[in-house]
């Protein structure tokens, strides 16, 4: 059976920006990528180009695309504290095009009134084939946060939290500050005064408990929150310690982000 070859998009009104997108998904590519979140995701992505491939280098991996759906994302904070369960990027609605359309389109929809919403976006070694830029992959990490706080913007600037971000497999100090970076000028880019985008910083290796305080100390402006992942034998009470004595809220463990 002959396999449907992929749409491709040119937007002339963005240069250098193609869709390579999945037949049938125009609609919600039109609603969710709009000239304007494209020309932000263009200019966030070639200002970390290089502080990317540093990362990656640093970390001996290789730019990866997002792995086959897992339904592991139930997260211990959905049940203890007010968030509620969102799309994760990493596993299940992060499997395939039209999955990250719709878990964008969930979080451009969200309006805090039931629990602010916890959405789990791509780290920086992810890739989103489906769109290029200047004819390279943009990271998992600039498409998904540019995306959601795009169509949020309003809703943030007002003080209002739809939903939070939780950052996967931050590791140490410079990835820290690369995604904390990468939060300011998204939010600067699309009119979200700094510090209103609430996250919640995951924590899923030795090295990263390691360097806990440091990680914490590049969030100081954001609402933070603090979890780890679960079943990877993580030192859980050292690194709840840590979140109480930087006035961090401690959220629970949740699944690995790692592939």
């Amino acid at each position: 059976m002959a396999m449907t070859a992929p749409t491709v998009m040119f937007d002339d009104t963005v240069p250098g920006v193609d869709l390579v997108g999945e037949p049938g998904a125009g609609e919600a590519e039109a609603t969710l990528l709009s000239t304007r979140a494209l020309t932000v995701m263009a200019s966030v992505h070639r200002r970390f180009l290089d502080r990317r491939s540093t990362l990656l280098r640093n970390r001996r991996l290789a730019p990866v695309t997002t792995p086959q759906a897992d339904e592991r994302w139930t997260t211990e904070a959905a049940q203890n504290h007010d968030l509620r369960r969102g799309p994760d990027f990493c596993f299940a609605e992060g499997a395939t095009w039209s999955g990250r359309l719709d878990g964008q389109a969930m979080l451009a929809s969200a309006d805090g009134g039931t629990g602010t919403m916890l959405a789990r976006v791509r780290g920086w070694d992810r890739t989103e084939n489906s769109v290029l830029i200047d004819g390279r992959a943009v990271s998992g990490a600039v498409f998904d946060t540019i995306v959601a706080l795009q169509h949020q913007a309003r809703a943030f600037e007002n003080g209002e939290q739809p939903f939070a971000l939780c950052l996967p497999d931050i590791r140490n100090t410079a990835e820290a500050q690369s995604w904390a970076a990468l939060l300011n000028l998204a939010q600067d880019r699309v009119g979200i005064p700094r510090g209103n985008v609430p996250v919640v910083l995951s924590i899923e290796t030795d090295e990263a408990v390691r360097n806990t305080s440091s990680i914490l100390n590049e969030f100081r402006t954001n609402g933070v929150g603090v979890c780890v992942a679960d079943g990877g034998g993580l030192d859980e009470v050292a690194v709840k310690e840590i979140a109480s004595d930087h006035g961090v809220r401690w959220i629970g463990a949740i699944p690995s982000s790692i592939a």
